[in-house]
């Protein structure tokens, strides 16, 4: 991993508190760009959407990263805003480019390690490093480092200089797409924990905090599919029962009889 104190990259770095628990921040760049360079919903203005202005840092490893090239693709601005890729390995470094399957080189400032780009930007930055990243070449700032945000970005504000006019942000699904966006960063930094959090008693505490604080809406068993398959199928036979106000309830202690048995309890233990 790793992460950026006052400018200082030092590889050995957490992301979790003195409780072992995977803590993950908000992204700290987020301005936008907007069809005529007014400020957008958070941040400063002067972005203004214009071709070949913009450079878009990915990491095929990463499925936020991913979803904000996707819409790069979907909207057809493939020949208005250039990007690069990191190495899907992040390691002592982060996100580096090193020569390696898909790596496309920084054009920007001939980067070795992403880490450069946020420093190129600000000296003195300090903080997680992290893909997406939308740079401003005209400017020579970062944008923003939000996927949720450059996904929007690149939905409607470059429609004037390039980009389709197709519509991925409906307005009768804005509610649904916001719940469904809250829903993701209160949950997200859990589900990673199990890769993260540093002590063992830290990643059971959130993996409890995951199931009793989930939307029931939710299927438990999406989440769960990360599991062994067999406790998955046995889970799936008991919790839907005839009652559905004991759902949560049945899925807690026959989980909590499984767990046992599942390579999550082995990962722990050893």
């Amino acid at each position: 991993m790793g992460i950026l104190i006052k400018g200082q990259w030092y590889p050995d770095s957490q992301y979790a508190n003195d409780k072992g628990e995977f803590v993950r921040k908000d992204s700290q760049f987020r301005n936008w760009v907007t069809s005529d360079g007014r400020a957008g919903p958070t941040g400063e203005g002067g972005f203004k959407a214009e071709a070949n202005r913009y450079h878009l840092y990915v990491s095929y490893a990463c499925p936020w990263a991913s979803r904000a090239l996707m819409m790069r693709s979907l909207k057809g601005l493939e020949t208005s805003i250039s990007f690069s890729v990191v190495n899907p390995l992040m390691l002592d470094n982060g996100w580096t480019f090193e020569e390696g399957d898909g790596v496309i080189p920084d054009p920007v400032i001939h980067a070795k390690y992403l880490y450069e780009i946020y420093t190129h930007v600000d000296a003195k930055y300090s903080g997680r490093v992290t893909v997406p990243v939308l740079y401003d070449k005209k400017q020579k700032k970062i944008v923003s480092n939000e996927s949720s945000d450059i996904i929007r970005m690149f939905n409607d504000a470059f429609n004037e200089v390039g980009a389709n006019a197709m519509n991925y942000l409906p307005e009768d699904k804005l509610s649904e797409i916001d719940e469904w966006k809250l829903f993701l960063k209160r949950y997200n930094p859990l589900i990673l924990s199990k890769g993260k959090a540093t002590f063992k008693r830290g990643y059971f505490k959130l993996l409890k905090t995951l199931i009793f604080l989930m939307p029931a809406k939710i299927k438990f068993l999406s989440i769960l599919q990360t599991f062994k398959q067999t406790p998955i199928l046995t889970l799936r036979k008991q919790c839907y029962k005839k009652n559905p106000l004991n759902k949560l309830f049945k899925f807690f202690i026959i989980f909590q009889k499984l767990i046992k048995k599942s390579f999550i309890y082995e990962s722990l233990v050893n």
